[in-house]
Order: structure tokens, then C-alpha cells, then sequence
């Protein structure tokens, strides 16, 4: 079940990383689902895209998780 959640969530991924604030993707064999992060606030702004995302993880569950994107090394530091 893993290489089934693997394969549909680098579906997922080249279909909707970058868009409406998605930054990740992953999975949890231990839940059948695929965990997807977004900016804050994403959720609300697009909720038809994530709802198409949902129906194209079937039969998986999607898990929506809302976060800061990471920085890259040395980003944000002032000298």
C-alpha cells in the first residue's frame, strides 16, 4: 500500500506543488493518507483546487496541514 501512496502522491506532487500555496508533500502509510502543507490562509483562498486535489488522491485520505514554508540556510539572518 505504501508504493500505491508513494506513486499518487508524486502525481499529486507534479500537479499541484507550487500552486495555491502547497510547499510539501508526504505520506503516512499508517493512516493510508497523503499529508500536503500550505502557506496559512491557503485553505480558505482555494478551496475548489484543494477539493479537485482531494478527488484526485481517491482513495487515499488527504491530510491539510497549514505552515510557513522552510527557509532556506542562511535566509532571514541579519549580521
Amino acid at each position: 500500500m505504501a508504493n500505491d501512496l508513494e506513486q499518487v502522491k508524486s502525481v499529486l506532487g507534479r500537479r499541484y506543488l507550487g500552486k495555491a500555496g502547497i510547499h510539501a508533500m508526504g505520506i503516512r502509510p499508517a493512516s493510508n493518507a497523503i499529508s500536503v502543507y500550505m502557506a496559512p490562509g491557503s485553505g480558505e483562498r482555494y478551496k475548489q483546487l484543494l477539493e479537485n486535489l482531494k478527488k484526485d488522491a481517491e482513495p487515499f485520505e488527504v491530510l491539510f496541514t497549514e505552515e510557513e514554508p522552510p527557509q532556506a540556510a542562511g535566509e532571514g539572518r541579519r549580521r
